[in-house]
């Protein structure tokens, strides 16, 4: 079949692509970093512009090529040191052997890519296996003791896993929560959603609306949204004091990473735990950031807290296939199927790239645990030499940032950091916001971190 993909550009851009990524291949990581910001010569292609890409999305005159492990290329040539691992979603980096390999033997062996949601392949009932291997602390899906807890009480043992994307997989929980309250509280008035200021927990409109979006759409006399400081004891206590029973679910994330990379305290999950299991309200932790860039596999099991519902998606399948899952308890069993599903959602070769991911991070564990120390620590440390600049560094593990005392100084720091090739994120949609993003991927080695914290350094010292 004629390769046509580009339409008159496709030799052309197949060139500069195959080259591009014949340099990325052919070089060491020491080698690479040597070339971060600097532009390299590629083959003579005019790209695609983007006037048909809705506005909001043109903001950048240069644009992605190709990539490998931590680094990609842009359109002008460009080599970058990718920060925050795509958009959060690349746990092994780009074009990964880990996954790659996996689908292609899974391929040679006859599993498909897609099939119908009414028939889930075993790559999808092996992951649903895994989940709640993971979520229970169990030993992988061989565990002789998952076959003892598919009817047990609460206990995290169910799990939907025909949904492609975090949006509806939290959507998946809201409507758990929302169908469990009315089957058993209806009497006592709208159901009440608490979360936390600023929270994110996807973008159709019930997620939207809980923080703030879409005023006017939804009644209270149908629903309450309650916004909370994050870690305000307080307030979570006063919350729970006015409206009881009402509570039908508390939804968070345990870095907040569009909120600063804000970590919830472990006293705080504590506390929420205590208090929705006494109003029979559901505990959701939201896990799209974070799951799969721990060595856990999940952050709430640094909690030691059982929630009610866990969702995942994002990096856990290596940015392949959209895969998203909310695994949770029996008791919450209460969803017709269609009532939280996508087109793709069972697609047998997103499962089977799950399960690689998950199982190298397993194989790698104690070195991740060396490695994110060590990450953690340095920004830490850094943050710690610019008191005039930073007021302190944010999140856990990978998950992180600096937050600025100034927000032009943090807007700053990101374009300075960008121009030198390195692919950060900076969070200041709003006046109050100044903290500088990063989330590496798990491929990251001692050297990738020693190269960013000199160069941050160098910024620094400029601002």
């Amino acid at each position: 079949m004629k390769n046509n993909l580009f339409g008159k550009k496709t030799e052309a851009l197949s060139q500069k692509v195959k080259s591009g990524h014949k340099f990325l291949k052919e070089k060491s990581m020491s080698e690479l970093l040597e070339y971060v910001g600097k532009t390299i010569d590629l083959p003579i292609a005019k790209s695609f512009d983007n006037s048909f890409i809705q506005k909001s999305s043109r903001k950048s005159n240069d644009h992605f090529l190709t990539g490998l492990g931590l680094f990609f290329i842009t359109e002008k040539g460009k080599v970058i040191l990718d920060c925050t691992a795509g958009h959060y979603q690349m746990p092994w980096g780009y074009s990964s052997d880990i996954t790659n390999k996996a689908i292609i033997n899974a391929m040679n062996i006859g599993i498909t890519w897609d099939c119908h949601s009414d028939i889930p392949g075993n790559p999808l009932k092996a992951l649903a296996r895994e989940l709640v291997s993971i979520v229970n602390g169990f030993d992988g899906l061989d565990d002789p003791r998952l076959d003892d807890i598919v009817e047990a009480d609460n206990i995290l043992n169910r799990a939907i896993v025909s949904t492609c994307t975090g949006t509806v997989a939290c959507a998946a929980a809201f409507r758990m929560a929302y169908v469990y309250y009315k089957n058993n509280y209806s009497e006592l008035g709208a159901p009440v959603f608490i979360t936390w200021q600023n929270n994110y927990h996807g973008t159709d409109t019930f997620a939207q609306a809980m923080r703030g979006m879409w005023p006017g759409l939804f009644s209270k006399d149908g629903v309450e949204f309650v916004q909370l400081e994050a870690n305000n004891l307080e307030q979570v206590k006063n919350t729970f004091e006015k409206y009881g029973k009402r509570i039908a679910c508390f939804f968070f994330e345990p870095v907040m990473m569009n909120n600063e990379a804000l970590l919830i305290k472990d006293e705080t999950v504590k506390l929420m735990r205590k208090l929705t299991t006494e109003v029979d309200a559901m505990l959701v932790v939201d896990e799209i950031q974070s799951c799969f860039f721990v060595p856990e596999l999940m952050m709430f099991r640094q909690y030691d807290v059982v929630p009610d519902a866990v969702v995942v998606g994002k990096g856990m399948t290596g940015g392949v296939h959209g895969q998203s899952a909310t695994i949770f308890k029996k008791k919450f069993d209460n969803l017709a199927q269609f009532d939280a599903l996508s087109t793709n959602g069972n697609a047998p070769m997103a499962g089977v790239s799950a399960l690689a991911c998950i199982n190298a991070i397993k194989e790698n564990r104690e070195h991740l645990i060396e490695v994110q120390n060590l990450y953690f620590n340095e920004l830490k440390k850094v943050a710690s030499e610019f008191p005039e600049l930073i007021e302190k560094a944010m999140g856990r593990g990978l998950l992180g940032g600096f937050k600025f005392k100034d927000r032009e100084k943090a807007i700053e720091a990101r374009e300075l950091l960008l121009r030198e090739g390195l692919w950060v994120r900076v969070h200041a949609y709003k006046e109050h916001h100044r903290t500088l993003l990063m989330k590496f991927a798990l491929i990251i080695e001692p050297e990738i971190i020693d190269f960013f914290f000199n160069k941050v350094r160098e910024i620094f010292k400029k601002l």
